[in-house]
């Protein structure tokens, strides 16, 4: 049987509270980018610098790291329950979009 509800010392009514439904943390999404990208420790330092030497000895800075899968799985999946009217379902109009085939060649 499920436990009895709980009741707040000094809450004045002495009602139970009601039981709160147990799901996943929202996490925003600029958190979760900053968050696996920026190394911890001096030591995630150093070992990100010799996994990765540099190419002829030449550094990119602008160049970054492709983000973790789990990083695109969870943006895919916010974008996807957020397309509520299905606008990304549809192919693109190239009259409506003039440009886009040139640009994005496999959509």
């Amino acid at each position: 049987p499920p436990p009895p509800p709980t009741v707040v010392q000094g809450s004045g009514s002495g009602q139970p509270l009601p039981e709160r439904k147990k799901g996943r943390k929202k996490k925003r999404l600029d958190e979760v980018a900053i968050a696996s990208a920026a190394p911890t420790t001096q030591q995630d330092v150093e070992n990100r610098i010799h996994e990765d030497p540099p190419i002829n000895n030449v550094t990119f800075p602008s160049v970054q790291r492709m983000p973790e899968k789990h990083i695109l799985e969870f943006i895919l999946d916010i974008l996807q329950r957020r397309d509520t009217h299905e606008i990304f379902a549809q192919p693109v109009d190239p009259e409506e979009v003039e440009g886009y085939y040139n640009i994005i060649e496999k959509p």
